[in-house]
């Protein structure tokens, strides 16, 4: 294959989006500023979302290997370590999405990472190559490097991290702003802690204006800690500043005694501290050939602890996108349009949980106040091709019909995913089904949280399951995203449906309609060229403009 894609950054997003990318047949090369390969930090969570993506790419045995798996967190009160809110995952988890929750040292994800990506292409790492412009246009980009050095490709993408020169130069000049945090982190050999301080495996106390967490990492061999606190006037840049155990045993001295005793095992040669910046959410995404991903297009506060997971999610839509789609630019702008309202919102999550986590009212804090990674619900990706509909969850929608005809699907074989957007009277009924029919890895409900044009550009068939469909302005949205639908014979549906999706428009029949879905998903190139002849059709007919000014009148009817 021909190079076509040029990645800035090695860093975990970058690798990920080039070991995506591979998977999904398009070819890449990673340029990386610095002059050998390596992973500062500690210790990264990878929710299930992330942990999916992974495994997907081949790296579930390497997790599995060098990660813990996360059995149960607790968030505990500062001065008492009264236990506010515990969290039980692992099998439930497992039992609910398929995978773990997993906690590693960053290097060693990094590590395999960049030894997946060499078994590839062993030569499409360029180390020692600091990217300092571009030129952007229409037919590739041009790639200008300290020293004289210029490479050319069809795509760029910025992995360049919070700093990014991709962000600056193509989308925002502005510096990444200084939130008021710093952070410490360290690492402590296991054996220097008794079991109850460090009960349970993860966790973290929350106090006014500070937070302290910790977790296992390298097999348990490791506790990973991570102090922040607010502090206006200190803001030196840089992740790995030498800091002194003592400097972060007196800013937590009034902690409680769990926090204490962390801090007092800490080895001073591990022991770093950093400022956390961050930058007010993009415009654009992208532009003609260039777009951003990871830290270099929402950088997160680490509250959340999704950061990473983000990136990774960017990653494996990203190749998708690029994977499906004929034109660049139309697949990079498929691609901001499915990652940049939930990676956004996720940013904005992870500033609000700070704020809750360090206030004053810690002794108020509790279930009822708690929102975290799984109350926002799981990006489905990496499990194979996405079926998916949006619809409001009532009798009259048949979406019984969708999930007998996906089980059928499953049943022959197929590995693929269900999404489910929309609220309703039968959600619970449904999840039953789900249940009844032993699907829960394989089905998601998103509820009406996340808005339609964000699940619509990231499936490979659009699913109608109701013989009177009401909401004809879904499946031109679906059509004007390049999507092919699968379905019954809908009368307000059908005259918008190119000819070419005829045979797919199937009987009210859930047998029918999975042979519909199975065949499309069977063939990329039909889907391909399906979706082309929607896109078409829906922008040649239709004022695609105005169907997605309708998108929050339209989803609040959905609900």
């Amino acid at each position: 294959m021909t190079r076509r894609v040029a990645v800035i950054g090695a860093g975990i997003g970058g690798l990920t989006a080039a070991l995506a990318l591979q998977r999904f047949g398009v070819s890449v090369d990673i340029y990386e500023q610095s002059a050998q390969l390596g992973e500062v930090g500690a210790g990264i969570t990878l929710h299930p979302n992330a942990t999916k993506v992974l495994t997907f790419l081949g790296l579930g045995a390497a997790l599995a290997a060098r990660g813990v798996a996360v059995d149960n967190t607790a968030i505990k009160h500062f001065q008492t370590g009264q236990v506010l809110v515990e969290t039980r995952k692992g099998a439930e988890w497992v039992r609910r999405t398929g995978v773990n929750m997993y906690q590693i040292h960053r290097a060693d994800l990094h590590d395999d990472l960049v030894a997946a990506v060499r078994r590839n292409d062993s030569a499409c790492i360029k180390l020692g190559r600091d990217l300092i412009g571009f030129e952007n246009s229409d037919s590739g980009v041009l790639l200008r490097f300290a020293g004289g050095k210029e490479e050319r490709a069809a795509v760029l993408i910025g992995a360049d991290g919070i700093k990014s020169i991709v962000r600056a130069k193509a989308f925002s000049p502005v510096p990444p702003v200084f939130t008021g945090r710093i952070a410490w982190r360290g690492l402590i050999p296991r054996e220097r802690l008794a079991d109850d301080v460090i009960w349970p495996g993860s966790g973290i106390f929350i106090g006014p204006d500070r937070t302290f967490g910790w977790y296992r990492v390298r097999g348990g061999a490791l506790i990973n800690f991570v102090g922040t606190a607010l502090r206006a006037g200190w803001a030196e840049e840089g992740w790995s500043i030498p800091a002194d155990p003592a400097e972060v045993a007196e800013e937590f001295a009034d902690w409680h005694a769990d926090v204490r005793a962390i801090i007092a095992a800490t080895p001073r040669a591990a022991c770093f501290k950093w400022a956390l910046f961050t930058h007010a959410p993009l415009e654009r995404w992208h532009d003609r050939r260039v777009a951003v991903l990871g830290d270099a297009a929402h950088p997160m506060l680490p509250f959340m602890g999704q950061g990473a997971a983000q990136a990774i999610e960017d990653a494996v839509i990203l190749a998708r996108c690029l994977s499906a789609e004929g034109d660049w630019s139309d697949a990079l702008g498929r691609y901001e349009r499915a990652r940049k309202e939930r990676a956004t919102f996720v940013q904005r999550e992870s500033q609000a949980k700070a704020e809750r986590w360090e206030s004053n009212r810690t002794d108020q804090y509790g279930p009822n106040s708690h929102r975290n990674e799984d109350t926002l619900g799981i990006m489905i990706a990496g499990d194979g091709p996405i079926i998916g509909t949006v619809a409001a969850l009532r009798p009259e929608k048949a979406i019984n019909r969708l999930i007998q005809a996906f089980a059928i699907i499953v049943s022959r074989g197929t590995v693929a995913r269900l999404a489910i957007v929309g609220d309703g009277a039968e959600r619970l009924s449904l999840e039953r089904l789900v249940q009844n029919l032993g699907l829960q890895r394989h089905v998601t409900f998103l509820g009406h949280r996340d808005k339609p044009e964000v699940v619509l550009t990231a499936l490979d068939v659009f699913a109608l399951s109701s013989d009177t469909e009401q909401m004809p302005l879904t499946v031109l949205e679906a059509m004007a995203s390049g999507l092919p639908i699968a379905g019954v014979d809908v009368g307000d549906v059908k005259h918008m449906v190119a000819e070419e999706n005829r045979p797919f428009i199937g009987p009210v029949d859930h047998n029918a309609l999975a042979s519909s879905i199975v065949a499309l998903l069977d063939s990329t190139d039909l889907r391909r060229r399906i979706g082309t002849a929607n896109r078409a059709r829906a922008r040649a007919e239709y004022d695609v403009d105005r169907m997605l000014a309708t998108y929050d009148r339209l989803f609040s009817g959905v609900a």
